[in-house]
């Protein structure tokens, strides 16, 4: 079982729309796929009309009385669970924190599913918190997503910091771009030549596009409604270059 996480410390960069459409095309693609939505907004679950919460309290999850397994539901797509978030999520901080070894709370809640899941999705929240580090710890690849702009740079050294402080290897997290406007000089600037700052970018990004803004409204995949536009066609490669990564290029 892999376990790939879309995360960075900066919000609003398409962590939740990234996440959603991989794991899709992870299950139409043959694997069985699990999202976990560990944001307290709980949207990835809710774009897949799967957010009600199951399975008992999130302290009970993080202590162990309960296991993930119990808070597992079915989406309306084969071989694709969610893990639904909850409101509840805004305190995970502060018990995975307060668990007697943090920093393996999300590792040990996923080792019961390895042989029911061939890939686990975790959408992470915008934080660098103790949670973050538990996430990043159960991970085989960090996905960074970033807009391409001076901010984008700051999160992204925020990010290594991060990692490098709570030990985690850098050559397991890759940047890549998203939310990509060719309309803007920056943009077209960064995917020509990218900053040096940004190691390990993947080759594949994801165009703006009013048929991701769309998912809020039809609360599905876009490939499920706009086959054939440029971001199913990007969110595809994205995946197959992941699924490299992660797979062909690691075992």
């Amino acid at each position: 079982m892999k376990v790939i996480a879309f995360y960075n410390i900066k919000g609003g960069v398409g962590k939740t729309s990234t996440a959603v459409n991989l794991a899709w095309f992870a299950a139409q693609q043959g694997l069985q796929t699990l999202l976990w939505d560990l944001d307290a907004q709980a949207a990835a679950g809710w774009y897949l009309g799967a957010d009600r919460a199951a399975g008992g309290a999130v302290k009970k999850l993080v202590s162990g009385k309960v296991t993930l397994q119990d808070q597992i539901v079915d989406s309306d797509y084969p071989r694709l669970s969610v893990v639904p978030g909850r409101h509840a999520y805004r305190n995970l901080d502060i018990l995975i924190n307060n668990a007697s070894k943090p920093e393996k709370v999300v590792t040990a809640l996923l080792k019961p599913l390895k042989k029911r899941f061939d890939l686990v999705v975790l959408d992470c929240p915008p934080s660098a918190s103790a949670l973050a580090e538990s996430m990043l710890a159960a991970a085989d690849a960090v996905m960074v997503p970033l807009i391409p702009a001076p901010l984008s740079l700051r999160a992204w050294q925020q990010v290594q910091n991060f990692c490098k402080t709570n030990g985690l290897p850098l050559t397991r997290v890759h940047p890549f771009f998203n939310m990509v406007d060719r309309r803007r000089a920056l943009h077209r600037q960064w995917l020509a030549m990218p900053p040096q700052e940004l190691t390990q970018l993947l080759g594949s990004y994801i165009p703006y596009a009013a048929a991701v803004e769309r998912m809020g409204v039809v609360r599905k995949p876009v490939a499920e409604y706009a086959a054939n536009q440029a971001a199913t066609v990007a969110y595809g490669g994205l995946w197959q270059e992941i699924y490299q990564r992660a797979w062909r290029d690691q075992g």
